[in-house]
């Protein structure tokens, strides 16, 4: 469980290096708008072809909710965000059952360069908002 990374602190000699952390928001009236506005092209920019498929046409505004948090946080992990060189569709996310994030391409190649070893993640709501947090970890593992 992830909590325990945060409830079971290690001592600084057994640590595991962050590399990076990323936390997200996103209220989903926002996702709605921004379907509403933009439709199929801001799909086509922003999922993997595996999110867009078995979605249907336009998936709910709090799947999309949930897939931009994920990763703008995974972004903002790799210390880029929305003004980072890579693009949205390189972060693969799976908010059904149990949250994954799958890295592509360019990311992935980041996320290697940088010695990233475990990549700590998941996504939640409460109420209108869904969030979502990413911590890159370098060497042994996550807790």
């Amino acid at each position: 469980m992830w909590m325990a990374a945060f409830c079971n602190p290690l001592s600084a000699r057994e640590a595991d290096p962050v590399l990076g952390v990323g936390l997200d928001l996103v209220h989903v009236d926002r996702a709605a708008r921004l379907l509403e506005a933009h439709g199929e092209m801001l799909l086509r920019r922003i999922l993997h072809d595996n999110e867009r498929r078995g979605k249907g046409l336009r998936p709910p505004p709090e799947h999309l909710a949930t897939v931009l948090a994920a990763k703008e946080a995974f972004f903002k992990a790799l210390g880029h965000g929305l003004a980072g060189p890579f693009d949205w569709p390189q972060a693969e996310v799976a908010a059904e059952g149990g949250a994954t994030l799958t890295p592509r391409g360019p990311a992935l190649a980041a996320l290697q360069a940088r010695g990233v070893t475990h990549i700590l993640f998941n996504v939640g709501e409460l109420g209108n908002i869904r969030f979502a947090f990413t911590i890159l970890w370098r060497n042994g593992h996550a807790r």
